[in-house]
């Protein structure tokens, strides 16, 4: 099964801070807000973004584990689990 992206708080603000100002810098971007309630609102995105994937993870071990018996004579697990991620992805418009 595929490990989630783990990012620590400071690294998602130094993430959040770099496409701020390049965005500013190098596509014309004009912010109506300040730079720190711009950046906030990207690290919460980014956040929850995370939290999304791994609640969708979490689901996809738990189904695989309910029909792991159906699922073993036809593919391997990491397959299926990869399958049920993308169908779950897919099901609920959120981008892997």
């Amino acid at each position: 099964m595929t490990p989630l992206m783990r990012m620590r708080p400071d690294q998602i603000e130094l993430l959040a801070n770099y496409l701020i100002h390049h965005a500013i810098k190098d596509g014309g971007v004009v912010l109506k807000k300040e730079d720190s309630q711009v950046v906030g609102r990207i690290v919460s995105l980014i956040t929850q973004n995370f939290e999304e994937e791994a609640k969708l993870n979490e689901e996809a071990s738990r189904l695989l584990e309910q029909n792991k018996r159906k699922i073993a004579l036809q593919i391997d697990e990491d397959r299926a689990y990869q399958m049920i991620r993308k169908q779950l992805a897919k099901n609920r418009g959120f981008v892997l």
